[in-house]
Parts: C-alpha cells; sequence; structure tokens
C-alpha cells in the first residue's frame, strides 16, 4: 500500500510541475534529452518535458534536490523517482540526506541488478550536484 501512495505521490509532483509551465529548461551537452527546473527552491531534473503530456517515455527519471523534494523525509533531501509506465509495479523511489547523501529510504522493483540500481543513481545524483549550484 505504501509503495502506492509513493507512485500516486511521484505522479502527482510529475504533474504538479505542469503547474508552472513554461520553467522547464531543455539541457545541453553532457545531460542531452533532460529538463531542469527551479522552483521553490528545489531544482528538478526529468528525462522528459514536464509540461508535454503527451509526449511522455515509457521509461521515466525524476530526481530533486531541496528543501521539500522528499515524500518521506523532510529537509534538504534528494528525491529519486524511476519507473517503466508499461511495466506494471515497475519503478524505483530512494531519498537521501542532502548534506551526506546517506541513503533514507528506497523501494521498488525497478533494479534487479546492484550495480546497475548505483550507476543510475550516481548519475542522477551527480547531475543535481552539477545542475543546482544557481539553484
Amino acid at each position: 500500500m505504501k509503495r502506492w501512495i509513493a507512485v500516486l505521490l511521484a505522479v502527482a509532483f510529475v504533474f504538479g510541475l505542469s503547474a508552472c509551465a513554461g520553467g522547464a529548461e531543455k539541457l545541453t551537452g553532457e545531460y542531452e534529452g533532460y529538463y531542469r527546473v527551479n522552483e521553490d527552491g528545489i531544482v528538478s531534473v526529468t528525462n522528459y518535458h514536464p509540461y508535454h503530456f503527451f509526449d511522455l517515455p515509457d521509461y521515466q527519471e525524476l530526481a530533486e534536490y531541496g528543501n521539500g523534494a522528499g515524500l518521506d523525509n523532510e529537509g534538504v533531501v534528494y528525491f529519486i523517482f524511476i519507473t517503466h509506465t508499461s511495466k506494471e509495479d515497475c519503478f524505483y523511489s530512494a531519498e537521501f540526506d542532502g548534506a551526506t547523501r546517506e541513503l533514507l529510504s528506497e523501494e521498488g522493483t525497478f533494479f534487479t541488478d546492484e550495480t546497475a540500481k548505483k550507476e543510475a543513481v550516481d548519475r542522477l545524483l551527480n547531475m543535481l550536484d552539477t545542475l543546482k549550484v544557481d539553484n
């Protein structure tokens, strides 16, 4: 049950970004194919345009950093949500401490390989660290 609530809340975050249509920055270079939104002290990065609901990929990544970015934890956290929408119950959700990157919570069945999970998480955390500088 908690897993479904987390999925629904994460989807609500994604659609909540749409309330401020027009603020997505298309990234280039190293982060080609990603979009960044800075709003209310939270930087969000997605691999899809957060305001174009009819052009969403099956594989979606949402990574956020800031005060209030988490679903389970308060304060400054990193939040990562990855899903494959064409597969039932296929997601990964995690929160990390905003200062130490200590894992605070995680759940989901998206990854079956720990190495692939670590690579994806590290890539998204490093991307946020690079992009949050001017937040």
